[in-house]
């Protein structure tokens, strides 16, 4: 269960709290339910920062000037 964690991404905090962050009677499907959701939320945001990281990379920049460039940059016009 521990490697299949892992493997899941998580944390080797968020793995105990799988095995001893609910009460006994918490089935381990529930655990798993309830630390997948938030996982998921996890990788949700990370995938937007992804996005627009690759986006900011692929524009293509015509500025004489690193000062010009980064003004522009904010305001998505480079």
């Amino acid at each position: 269960m521990i490697q299949r964690a892992r493997q899941a991404g998580f944390s080797l905090d968020e793995i105990r709290q799988l095995f001893f962050g609910f009460a006994r009677t918490t089935r381990p499907s529930e655990r798993w339910e309830k630390l997948a959701q938030r996982k998921l939320a996890e990788l949700e945001a990370l995938t937007q920062k992804i996005e627009s990281m690759r986006t900011l990379l692929q524009e293509s920049c015509g500025c004489e000037a690193l000062d010009e460039c980064g003004k522009r940059l904010l305001h998505h016009k480079c």
